[in-house]
């Protein structure tokens, strides 16, 4: 399976960067804000959600049964900066990416972690495609797209609304011969 695959090469490390397994021991205040955050969240179908220890446990749990890899990026300095899932598809050799940053101590430490992560997923044999999507509005997350050298993938037009104005869903890829 992907999932064991890419688990075993955890952890993954770059200058003061590590991405590593989430465990029930990053379930803290300081994380449970970050979901509750409504600006940090605002693009994010979290914005609609209230977050407790319970919710982040049941979330760690659904995980932990799927396909899926739920990590954590740390920061040497700063600590536990965000949070990364990698949704593996066996069948199709894919894998779908998304991120949270939470702590904007570490200034480009979001395209640093998806990049290090992007990479170990596109080295898996078998796995040829990597996505991400993300609304129009979400200027950094498209910052981050666009320093891995994603491709369009395909366009949900006015597909989700934020404070009342609708916004396509755009999709990107990467595959594994790029």
């Amino acid at each position: 399976m992907f999932s064991n695959d890419f688990k075993s090469i955890l952890p993954i490390e770059k200058d003061d960067l590590k991405v590593c397994l989430f465990t029930l021991d990053d379930i803290s205040e300081r994380y449970i804000g970050w979901l509750n955050n409504k600006e940090l969240v605002r693009f994010s179908n979290q914005r609609f959600m209230n977050h407790d220890e319970a919710s982040c446990r049941e979330f760690f749990d659904s995980v932990s049964r799927s396909n899926s890899v739920f990590l954590a990026v740390k920061h040497n300095v700063h600590g536990h900066i965000g949070t990364m899932t990698v949704h593996f598809n066996q069948r199709h050799g894919t894998a779908d990416m998304g991120i949270l940053i939470g702590e904007t101590s570490a200034p480009g430490a979001g395209s640093t972690a998806w990049l290090m992560v992007m990479d170990k997923v596109l080295s898996l044999p078998g796995l040829r495609k990597v996505t991400a999507g993300t609304l129009g509005c979400n200027k950094a997350m498209l910052g981050v797209i666009r320093k891995s050298d994603m491709v369009p993938d395909g366009i949900r037009v006015q597909h989700e609304l934020v404070e009342g104005v609708a916004f396509d869903m755009l999709h990107f890829a990467r595959f594994s011969y790029d």
